[in-house]
């Protein structure tokens, strides 16, 4: 008797999983066993953490485990945040400790992964408090941009691996200076801490000697500098309003008299803070 091959139609599971394949540019199913990957103490915790799963537009696919994702270089939600002495135009930058796989030893401002059904607002409030122990009030961090990311991984368990992130970015806006002194770091994020001025990170954007975590695009930098000089210049302009309201206009051309220097071109002049403010695009 001949042997007959019937041939039956895709089942409704694996048209799904077929759907879910084809979301990931890169082929790898979020559905599919993740390989086994040496575990120690140091980072059991972060990667047991539950983190979203997106494809190329930034969609919803499921929830996996961070050493899942990490493994395959699914996409991701991460952030990061800019903490801005607004009246001095400085930014807080942290030191990533050597242990770290992405960027060991470099200065780069406050970052982290965002949980599977976290809000982004509030994962980036509890980021500032856990890495640097600054409490802030969500008012206080305001959402800048979200941009899509990727960088490979050149250590660790993931090395070869490209990191592909949806990054939502921040600016947590101090309106009075906090000493380095004053903030408790959590080491295994941030082993110091230093303010820079906002043009001395442009120009380390620009011309980056290692240094830094330099993003690996120029529509990043372009955003984020543009965003951080419009909140210093709503800042300057809002303090001077109060200041000619409280004491008079006298009291200003003082102030801009004492603080103010201006350069061959007129191009910038210096705040009350002594911070360079930028004329507007």
């Amino acid at each position: 008797m001949a042997l007959q091959v019937v041939q039956q139609p895709p089942s409704v599971c694996s048209v799904m999983a077929l759907q879910v394949v084809q979301l990931n540019p890169y082929g790898e199913d979020p559905t599919e066993e993740e390989d086994e990957v040496p575990a120690d103490d140091e980072y059991i915790e972060k990667m047991n953490k539950m983190l979203d799963v997106l494809d190329c537009e930034g969609n919803f696919i499921m929830a996996k485990r961070r050493e899942q994702v990490q493994q395959k270089g699914f996409w991701h939600r991460a952030l990061n945040v800019w903490v801005l002495d607004m009246s001095s135009g400085q930014v807080a930058v942290g030191q990533r400790p050597q242990t770290k796989d992405i960027d060991p030893g470099k200065w780069t401002c406050v970052s982290g992964r965002i949980a599977s059904g976290e809000l982004s607002l509030q994962a980036a409030v509890d980021a500032l408090d856990g890495e640097l122990g600054l409490p802030f009030e969500e008012s206080n961090v305001h959402f800048l941009f979200s941009i899509k990311c990727q960088k490979p991984i050149n250590a660790g368990p993931f090395q070869g691996v490209m990191d592909r992130v949806w990054l939502d970015v921040y600016a947590a806006c101090l309106d009075e200076h906090v000493p380095v002194s004053s903030m408790k770091l959590d080491v295994r994020d941030k082993l110091a801490v230093k303010w820079v001025r906002i043009e001395e990170l442009q120009q380390q954007f620009s011309n980056p000697n290692g240094e830094y975590v330099a993003p690996n695009n120029d529509e990043y930098s372009e955003r984020l500098f543009k965003h951080l000089w419009r909140l210093v210049r709503e800042h300057h302009k809002t303090h001077m309003l109060a200041l000619e309201e409280t004491k008079g206009a006298g009291a200003v051309n003082h102030l801009l008299q004492n603080t103010a220097a201006v350069t061959g071109k007129g191009d910038w002049h210096t705040g009350y803070g002594g911070a360079k403010i930028t004329p507007e695009p």
